[in-house]
């Protein structure tokens, strides 16, 4: 969901985007030829990230599909998430946080948490399940 009234929504081939006041017609249907990671599919109130099956991210307006950055994960097994401004990616149990504006990489969580189930953000806070079934969780504002 985003704050222009749509809905994201992500498959392993493609991505739509629909306009919730008028459902009829989907605003944009896109087929992937490399495959998304669902997993890594997530949307913020203006922008969403896909990551392709080779780990390459893309994050995209909504509402024209233009790209704003690319991240390159280097990896193809990825979960991630992504906040107002930040895409965070979790591979080999590492937590690392790119600026989505530029596809800046920042820095890593000094966590490593192994193989990960979910990962969840919001404007303040970063959680992640761990394949222990261990919640982990982290204040993304204070950082």
């Amino acid at each position: 969901m985003t704050s222009r009234e749509t809905a994201v929504a992500c498959a392993s081939s493609r991505y739509m985007i629909q306009d919730l006041r008028n459902q009829r017609f989907p605003l944009h249907d896109q087929e992937h030829r490399r495959g998304l990671r669902v997993t890594s599919f997530d949307t913020n109130n203006e922008a969403f990230i896909t990551v392709d099956n080779s780990g390459r991210a893309t994050v995209r307006r909504v509402d024209t599909l233009e790209e704003v950055c690319r991240i390159h994960t280097r990896r193809s097994n990825v979960m991630g998430c992504m906040n107002l401004g930040y895409a965070l990616m979790c591979a080999g149990g590492v937590v690392r946080v790119w600026e989505i504006e530029q596809g800046q990489y920042l820095y890593s969580m000094n966590e490593n948490i192994g193989d990960v189930k979910t990962m969840v953000a919001d404007d303040r806070y970063v959680a992640a399940v761990g394949g222990d079934t261990t919640i982990h969780l982290w204040d993304f504002g204070a950082q």
